[in-house]
Formats: structure tokens, C-alpha cells, sequence
């Protein structure tokens, strides 16, 4: 509904960046700017759970070579959330900070040392050994607390001013470049704070992300804190009002993560996100929703089971925002810390 086949299905052709040749006139081209290509895609649970979403996805979905396009080989799924490996290993993005010097070699073995973005970085890494393996092993373990310590704070105490939606409100946007290239709203420069701050929430990026044109894409706000400017914890009860006359076209959701892992919270329910699509969502006589959270909530659509002791936050998403969002007068109000029953 939001891209560029309007929720009708279509044929993507994915290419990398030296790649030359005719595109077929019923394939939607998406050229990529590296030669590792990731896409996902996300769906919604039914009557049927997690089970019934991703059957229907892979009914769905067929990924295959331009060479075989005439010919298409079965699609091969996996289950990367499972063991894969001989050795018990995982496939999925999972890891600790014990694989964190690896992955930064790994990181820069597969993109590239000399893109714009890469260059400061390379030359602190550079003169600290890091790529000759002469760096201090000691050293790195303090640089890796150190970095950890301050991506936390920009995460959860964002000071940027771009991240700020609403005057006077601890709703804060997450993603705050004027583009999926990390350029920074203000300044013309690749703003490496936000590209921090986004790929430890997120990791992924686009343009339908970054700069949705009105009605189309995707618009995201995301909550730390409550209306006393606490960060959100699992051991307390809280309750937002979501005002009415949400200002989308296609839908909105809002997904409930982990601070710790940044990922969908797990609870007893087996249930983190409300969206509009859901037919039993209580809504309010004048079409507002209130939403709760708190660790021994029911199993209410409106309600999510969060854990004791436990960081959370809030992602509020808007896919095709229209122009109260734009425009600021539609206002999301700040989740409020309210009694346990």
C-alpha cells in the first residue's frame, strides 16, 4: 500500500552496484548501493498467530536470479531463529559484545574502506591497530564499555533537536536524517550520531523510512519515558491515550520492545503490538484508544504484559501519514505512570 506497487504484489529486480543491463519492463528496479543486499518484510499475526503469518508470507514470496526469471528454481525458506548449524549455532543477527571487534572487520570487509562515511572512522581505527591486529587488547575492551555506554545515552537521551516531534513531550523521533544516507537535517553532512542512534534501535534503513512523501511510507515515534520523564519500566503500570483521528491513510501500530535487546518484549501473552487493523481494538465514543501497559495486565487487545524490572519502549508507526502529521497539530500525549491494579 506505501510502495511502489501499491499493495498489489509485483516482481522486484534487486541489483547491485556495478550491475548493467535491461530491466524487464514488468519488474520494479531497486538498484542497491552495496553488494550485500537484506530485505525484509512484515506481517500481520490473524486468527492463526505466527503460524498463519508466516505460511501465508512464504505462499507469497519467491526470491530467485534474473537468470532464472523464465524458469523459477522452489524458494528455499529457513527458520534462523533455530539452530542451523553442526555446532548448535544460530543463523539470526543475534550477538554479544564478545563478537563486537569482529563484526566492525567483518563490517568493513564487505563495504569497503573508502566511502565517505567509512573514512574518519577508518583513520581512528587505523592509527589505533585495529586492522593489523597491533591494537591493545586491553584498549579495545575499554573503547568497547565506553562506545557501548554512549550509544545507550543517545538512544534513550536523545539530544538532538531533530529528534524532538512535539514541543514540551518526551515522544522523540528515532530516525533523524533527511534521508536513508544518514545526511543530517541541518548541516549537509553525514551525521554519524544518527546512524548510531538508529542502527542500535533498528538496524535498518530506507528511504520510504526517512523521507515518505504525504500518504505513502512510513513515520515512526518512539517512547523512553514517561510523562514525568522516568524511563519506562516493566514493574510499573502505564497508560497512553491515543488521540483520534490518527492521521494515516493506510494503517497504524504500535510495537512494544525491550530495552536491553531492542526487540519485540516477551511476555506471557505472546502479544507486544496493536495496530488499527484489529476488529475487537476497544476505541472510545469520541474514536480515541487507550492503551495500557504493566506486568499483570490482562489479555486485552489494548493492553501489553510488560516484565518486572525490565526496560521498555514504545515504537508509535504511521504508514501514509497525511498532514496533521506534518503539520504538528495532530499531538501524541506522553505515556503516564498510573497504579497497578
Amino acid at each position: 500500500m506505501t510502495g511502489p506497487d501499491q499493495g498489489e504484489g509485483g516482481v522486484y529486480l534487486l541489483t547491485s552496484p556495478n550491475w548493467e543491463g535491461d530491466v524487464p519492463s514488468h519488474m520494479i528496479h531497486s538498484p542497491s548501493p552495496t553488494n550485500t543486499i537484506v530485505w525484509l518484510i512484515r506481517g500481520f499475526q490473524g486468527e492463526e498467530g505466527m503460524a498463519g503469518a508466516v505460511r501465508d508470507l512464504q505462499n507469497g514470496i519467491r526470491t530467485y536470479s534474473l537468470d532464472d526469471a523464465a524458469n523459477p528454481p522452489k524458494t528455499t525458506f529457513y527458520n534462523t531463529s533455530a539452530p542451523v548449524y553442526e555446532d548448535g549455532g544460530f543463523q539470526d543477527m543475534s550477538f554479544t559484545r564478545e563478537h563486537i571487534t569482529e563484526l566492525i572487520k567483518m563490517y568493513y570487509d564487505l563495504n569497503g574502506y573508502n566511502e565517505e562515511k567509512h573514512r574518519y572512522n577508518k583513520a581512528h581505527l587505523y592509527h589505533a591497530g585495529f586492522f593489523d591486529g597491533t591494537a591493545d587488547p586491553v584498549m579495545i575492551e575499554e573503547a568497547s564499555k565506553i562506545a557501548w555506554e554512549r550509544t545507550l545515552m543517545m538512544t534513550f537521551s536523545n539530544r538532538e533537536p531533530n529528534s524532538i516531534k512535539w514541543k514540551e513531550n518526551n515522544w522523540r523521533i528515532p530516525n533523524t536524517t533527511k534521508d536513508e544516507n544518514w545526511a543530517h537535517r541541518t548541516f549537509d553532512i553525514i551525521d554519524p550520531v544518527a546512524q548510531i542512534t538508529w542502527a542500535h534501535q533498528a538496524t535498518f534503513t530506507s528511504a520510504a523510512m526517512t523521507r515518505p512523501p504525504k500518504g505513502t511510507g512510513a513515520v515512526y515515534i518512539a517512547a523512553y519515558k514517561d510523562s514525568d520523564g522516568d524511563y519506562l519500566n516493566g514493574s510499573n503500570c502505564y497508560k497512553l491515550v491515543i488521540p483520534p483521528n490518527v492521521p494515516y491513510q493506510n494503517f497504524w501500530s504500535i510495537v512494544t520492545y525491550d530495552a536491553q535487546n531492542r526487540s519485540m518484549i516477551q511476555n506471557e501473552h505472546f502479544h507486544w503490538g496493536i495496530n488499527s487493523f484489529m476488529e475487537n481494538l476497544v476505541k472510545n465514543d469520541d474514536g480515541s484508544y487507550i492503551i495500557t501497559w504493566g506486568p499483570n495486565v490482562g489479555e486485552e487487545l489494548n493492553s501489553i504484559q510488560t516484565i518486572e524490572n525490565e526496560g521498555f519502549f514504545p515504537y508509535f508507526r504511521i504508514y501514509g501519514a497525511t498532514d496533521t502529521w506534518y503539520d504538528n497539530t495532530w499531538v501524541m500525549p506522553d505515556i503516564v505512570k498510573v497504579p497497578c491494579n
